[in-house]
Parts: structure tokens; sequence; C-alpha cells
């Protein structure tokens, strides 16, 4: 579910399917049909299991920062359909939505296509209506069959390989890495960061085959050691990443690369749900499976917040929700469940019966459960679901973040 996509979509008698059908021919068509949006635009592509939203907004800033007018699009929605669709460091607005499902209403496509396919059509023509230079788009699953893979881009970027989507990426790392090598395009070079073995056999093999220079962090790529208002050892290599790339590109968008405001970027930027900061005893952060749920655990470690942390969870279904708790369990013992409208979401009483914490419990409601929490001593992190968070975002801001500026 895209949060208030439906409301466009109701608007403009459009139809399209909320499930997920992987594979390309439909946005082929779709893109034949709309005169090639997708080809008005310069691309830098980006996937990933983890790191690729941080790294699409730490691309996104430093090509703003060096002049240019660039374009995003993030999956999922932070809050509803609108932020997933950036113009400079604005949410797309109504009316250029609107823009973009009138044109869309006047083709045959009503029907034709899935939720995240009409998105993409979507994003593709507001970046077109608005003339933008460049467009950092994000993957929504994989890579190969994303509807994002359309496009032809400047360079693309690997942030990390690891298990997710297995129903439909499959169950070993090579498999997910053929989907997330899939963005690589013939003489397009591709960045990465580091994978295990068996998935960077894989992408090896895809920039051979495609003639693609590859460039790895930890070898062409060098470490991040500059100021980072991120936290965690991961978002240096997403830094690193995202660094690369604008320096790899720079001749070809027209600006000399300039290391002193690259810094400034990302010693200032902010992404929100990733370890974020609410108060001084209140943090959101969107790890949502094993792989980001064990950084997470790694950055709590970082700043010695372990034994000091109360989580509150929330996730859906086909999640390996046991290997998630197993690793949360080694730096806390206080856990809270909680519901979320979504309507994959897990029973809180399950997570509850599969966790080995010391002091579980189950409160339906996040606000109560983040209320009471927050009366303890301990720092409150919520985690397990970016839909959960999607849906608590905004009002958790509003109720929590001005007890910060009063005390």
């Amino acid at each position: 579910m895209i949060p208030k996509f439906n409301l466009y979509k109701e608007q403009w008698q459009i139809q399209s399917s909320p499930e997920i059908k992987p594979g390309l021919t439909s946005m082929q068509e779709a893109m034949k049909v709309l005169g090639h949006p997708e080809r008005a635009i310069k691309v830098i592509h980006v996937a990933g299991t983890n790191g690729k939203g941080s790294t699409v907004k730490m691309i996104q800033q430093l090509l703003l920062a060096h002049g240019k007018r660039v374009g995003a699009f993030f999956s999922p929605s932070f809050v509803d359909v609108h932020d997933q669709i950036q113009v400079g460091l604005n949410d797309v607005t109504e009316k250029e939505l609107n823009e973009a499902f009138e044109e869309i209403s006047r083709t045959n496509l009503s029907g034709k296509l899935t939720d995240f396919e009409l998105l993409t059509c979507v994003a593709f023509l507001t970046f077109r209506h608005a003339n933008i230079e460049v467009a950092v788009i994000e993957t929504g699953m994989g890579g190969l069959e994303d509807s994002t893979n359309v496009v032809t881009p400047l360079v693309s970027v690997i942030t990390s390989i690891a298990k997710d989507h297995e129903r439909f990426l499959g169950t070993t790392l090579s498999e997910i890495a053929t989907h997330k090598a899939g963005i690589i395009k013939s003489n397009r070079p591709v960045i990465c960061g580091p994978l295990q073995k068996d998935a960077m056999k894989v992408v090896r093999d895809y920039a051979r085959e495609n003639q693609s220079d590859l460039f790895v962090f930890g070898n062409e790529v060098p470490p991040y050691h500059g100021a980072l208002s991120l936290n965690g050892k991961h978002q240096r290599q997403n830094a690193a990443l995202a660094l690369f790339a604008v320096q790899l590109l720079s001749t070809s968008l027209g600006f000399s690369f300039q290391q002193e405001v690259a810094e400034q970027v990302l010693a200032t930027i902010h992404m929100p749900l990733r370890f974020e900061k609410v108060n001084d005893r209140l943090y959101l952060d969107g790890a949502h499976n094993p792989a980001s749920i064990e950084k997470l655990v790694e950055t709590i470690q970082e700043l010695g917040l372990e034994n000091n942390v109360h989580f509150i969870v929330g996730m859906i279904q086909g999640k390996d929700a046991s290997a998630m708790l197993r690793s949360l369990e080694t730096v806390s013992t206080t856990f809270t469940f909680v519901s979320f409208q979504e309507e994959r979401s897990r029973k809180p009483e399950e997570l509850a019966e599969l966790s080995h914490a010391t002091y579980k419990q189950v409160i339906h409601n996040p606000f109560e459960a983040m209320t009471l929490s927050l009366q303890e001593e301990n720092v409150t992190i919520v985690v397990g679901s970016l839909y959960l968070l999607a849906e608590i975002y905004q009002e958790t801001i509003r109720l929590f973040k001005k007890s910060e500026k009063t005390e």
C-alpha cells in the first residue's frame, strides 16, 4: 500500500493493481505510450538490500550542493506518496502529481500496471515536466525485474546484498545478487559496497559481461573519514559510495567537484528513519531485515547504549523475525510489541511468543507504548518495519519532539 496514492487514482479514474508482478514488459510498453520520459533525464540507479535510500539521499544532496537540478525517487515512502518523489529537496506537490496523472489519464494504461509501476511512471513524468538534469532512482525491490530498470543510467550503484524478499528474489546470496546486478548496463560504470564472496562473483561477472568498469568499496572506492551526521559504520560506507559516484560523474555532468562542499553536506545531512533522533531518549530506525538489524545493533554498541535500550517492535509477515529478535536481544532485554495498520503486519502476540527477552509485553497502540517507555530511564528505539514507522512518523514527531524543546 502506498499512502494517499489511491486518492489520485480515484480522482483521475486510473486503475492499477496493488500486487507485486516482477518483470519489465508492462513498464516498457508504458514508457513507449508516454513518449519515453525515462530517456529525457540522466539517471543514477541505486539498488541494494540495505543502504540504498541513504545513498540516494546523499547523492541527491551532493549534486544539489554542486548546482545541479536534481530529482530523487525513494521506495518506500517515509510518510506518504508525496515524499517518494522529490524535485530538488521538495516533496512532489499535489499540482505536480495531478499533472502526471492527467497525462497518464489520456492514455490506455489504466488497468495495465501495478501500483509501483504506475508510481514509477508518475516519477518519470514529474522529472520530465520539471526539466531536471539528473534523477537519483532507488529500486523498489531487487533490480533486474524492478519497474525502475527501464533506465540506462550514467552509473549503477549497488550498496549491499543480503537476504530479504526471498519469495521474489531467491533464497541464496547468488540468486539475490543476480537481481541486484541486473541494473548494470552495457559500458556504464558500477560502484558497489563490500559484498560477500558469492554475491561479489555475480556482480563481477555481470560487470565483465557488460564491459562495465567496476569500482568496489575498500579497493577502488576509498573509505570516508570526514564528518558525518548519520550514525553507524554502514553509513560511512554509504557516504563513500555516494561521494565516489558524484566525483566519477562530475565531468559528464559539467561541474567541478569540491571536497569541502561535499564534506559540509555529509556533516549536516538528515535522513528520516535511519537511527533518527526524535529527542534525547527516543529514536526511530527503519531496520527491517536481519542484515539491517545487525547494523543497528553495531550502531548501538558503537554509541555505548547496549543494555540501556527498550525496543518497541512491529514487523510484517515474511520476514525472519526470529533472527531479527535474536540480534536485538544481544543489546536489550526489554521489548514491547505493537500493532499497525499495514495488512501484512504480524500480530504482536506472535512476536512476543518468539522473543526470548526477559521483559516483554504487548501494547497494541504504538503511541501508548512510546509514552510508557519514555517514563523509564532507558533509550527507546522503535524498529522492525518501515510501514510501522511511516504510519506513526508525523504524529510521533508532533507528540515527542516538542518535549525536548520544553525541557
